[in-house]
């Protein structure tokens, strides 16, 4: 189809306002129309149906006051885009006024027939006849060819639908005739929600008591007033598709503006937005401290088993220092390296054993203090916990959970990230260097479902596979893991004791003192890292967690209402958090109250067993 040459024009009416504008045949794509007012992609859509033809004084104050203070706030809060009929009469006018209160905060577009409206300054309609005004508080205009109201109908919903694609969107239908009639169907057929305004009059009335109607029919609660109306709604194959079809909610024009204004909200889902790049934060934040964390935790870990390693040595040289006879080992020094004599071999290798042994408690004593300057396991525990902090919170908005339910759900996932990233840094983290990551986002963390694209919204059955189901096999793999190294750490131990024992046996009693070094160290360094704690830890966390997912495998195969259904995902999803938030809650104090333990005992290992005295 060729492209449509549209040009745009800018009006100026009487009360300051700029609108642009232009005219458009009946087949003028949308896209086009969209490109020629640079008109800006929205982040939700809201359409205004009807009029206000016929109401009293009372009943059309009730109506402005549900627009200026309950749709036009909305509106504002929700910084929706506005559609409506742009005319400056009824809830056009209402509408425009409204925003227009608010500092015309949103974009307002009007869609009318060419010949019908008066374009101030503009070029006169093409015949003479009755012309009503455009709304002044418009920001843009779409003029479709037409002579007749309803003319504009097809063009403004193609437009609606082009705006509206992947962005939330919501009707409003008060009072209404033939052409609301005709631009409700639209909306039906677009699978929009609509707020009809029960007790504005007319088309909205008519809608309103034929859909309770039909609620009551599907009761089998119809009495004979209510088989009248449906006797109608049967005639009328369009009506009969919009009480059928459409995703109807009735809001009585006497309730308060405030509640209309939390319907529109509850109406425009805000997973919609386009949220990437928030995520893509949120997930930044968390590589850093995840890959920070893996450091510092191989830091902490080498540097403590040094620690271990030279107090294993300082036993070993002391023993050694006691034990030795240097003539014999001169003897055989000797016979390796003649240059040297026996005697020479021997008093070097003596005081040689001796400076070791003096010196390795001291070396000990070096790292001992390194360590608890630099502080990497705090450090270690402080960015781990504050990394899976930001984890849950990702996991939470794209289950749309509370918080993460509400219009502000954005605002409300950046300032969390922000205060977990604010905890973290206001311990000794802020000492050191974190890491500049880099990677692709996600990051491919621990044991991540690549499945996971890391941005989608979830359900139920993607929260399952991708974080329940990922965190069960985790703490599974985890637990079967650290039982292997309990059982080599705990083989070692009753190996070292079993040793000492043959020793004592043989009268060896100064070698007691390297197999009773190597297994304080072995006990010393499962204390540190908690192991029995942790394992336990991992098999309480993954069981809690089976039987998670054994309710939702439950309730999902178990017939319940869309509402039932969400209920038990947000339930899966909270409890699934709250038990991840208290192993790690408990791991964390484990690992503070072992870092604060640990101290004494590296310093006792680190300087030495002492040797008894009959060495």
């Amino acid at each position: 189809m060729p492209r449509t040459e549209l040009t745009p024009y800018d009006i100026e009416f009487d009360n300051g306002n700029v609108a642009r504008y232009l005219r458009a045949p009946k087949g003028a794509a949308a896209k086009e129309i969209v490109e020629a007012l640079k008109i800006k992609k929205p982040s939700a859509v809201l359409t205004v149906i009807g009029g206000a033809k016929g109401l009293d004084g009372d009943a059309r104050l009730q109506l402005r006051s549900l627009f200026s203070r309950g749709v036009a706030r909305a509106v504002y809060e929700r910084a929706c885009l506005v559609v409506t009929g742009g005319t400056d009469f009824g809830i056009m006018q209402m509408m425009g006024q409204g925003i227009a209160d608010r500092g015309r905060s949103a974009p307002c577009i009007g869609v009318v027939p060419s010949e019908l409206v008066q374009v101030p300054g503009g070029p006169p309609p093409t015949e003479d006849r009755h012309h009503v005004p455009l709304e002044p508080h418009h920001s843009h205009f779409v003029l479709v060819e037409g002579e007749n109201w309803g003319d504009e109908t097809e063009t403004m919903y193609r437009l609606v639908r082009h705006l509206a694609e992947g962005v939330p969107s919501v009707s409003i239908l008060a009072n209404g005739g033939r052409v609301a009639k005709k631009e409700l169907l639209y909306c039906v057929r677009q699978q929009r929600p609509v707020i009809v305004l029960e007790g504005s009059g007319r088309l909205a009335d008519e809608v309103a008591a034929l859909w309770k109607a039909h609620q009551q029919a599907k009761k089998g609660e119809a009495d004979p007033e209510t088989q009248t109306l449906l006797d109608r709604l049967g005639k009328d194959p369009d009506m009969q598709e919009i009480i059928e079809e459409g995703k109807i909610t009735l809001f009585p024009v006497t309730e308060k503006p405030a509640r209309l204004e939390s319907l529109i909200h509850k109406l425009l889902p805000t997973a919609l937005i386009d949220d990437t790049d928030l995520l893509k934060t949120a997930w930044q934040q968390f590589a850093i401290f995840d890959e920070t964390a893996n450091r510092k935790s191989h830091q902490f870990r080498r540097m403590r088993q040094w620690i271990l390693w030279v107090g294993i040595l300082a036993v070993i040289f002391a023993v050694a220092s006691s034990t030795m006879e240097p003539a014999y080992w001169g003897s055989v020094a000797h016979r390796l390296w003649p240059a040297l004599s026996a005697g020479r071999w021997a008093q070097i290798l003596k005081q040689g054993i001796h400076i070791i042994a003096l010196l390795l408690p001291v070396t000990g004593s070096v790292l001992l203090a390194g360590a608890n300057r630099f502080n990497p396991g705090e450090n270690w525990v402080a960015l781990r916990g504050g990394a899976e902090d930001i984890k849950k919170e990702i996991f939470r908005y794209r289950a749309r959970v509370y918080p993460y339910d509400q219009q502000d759900r954005t605002e409300k996932l950046a300032r969390k990230i922000e205060q977990i990233g604010n905890r973290v840094m206001g311990g000794n983290v802020n000492k050191h260097e974190l890491v500049d990551y880099d990677g692709p986002l996600p990051p491919h963390y621990g044991y991540r479902d690549e499945g996971d694209d890391g941005f989608s919204p979830l359900d139920g059955d993607t929260y399952l596979k991708h974080r329940l189901q990922n965190q069960i096999d985790f703490f599974e793999r985890k637990g079967r893991a650290m039982y292997g190294k309990i059982k080599r750490w705990q083989w070692g131990i009753y190996l070292s004791g079993g040793v000492g024992t043959f020793l004592g046996l043989l009268g060896l009693d100064a070698f007691i003192a390297i197999t009773t070094s190597m297994g304080a160290a072995l006990a010393s360094y499962m204390e540190m890292v908690q192991a029995e704690a942790t394992l336990r830890g991992y098999n309480e966390t993954a069981q809690i967690l089976r039987g998670i997912r054994a309710r939702w495998i439950s309730a999902n195969a178990t017939p319940l209402s869309p509402a039932q259904r969400q209920r038990a995902f947000h339930k899966m999803v909270e409890d699934t958090e709250h038990a991840l938030v208290t192993e790690r809650a408990g791991w964390i104090d484990e690992m503070n109250q072992a870092l604060q333990e640990f101290q004494p005992q590296t310093e006792t290992v680190s300087s030495g067993v002492e040797v008894p005295p009959s060495v």
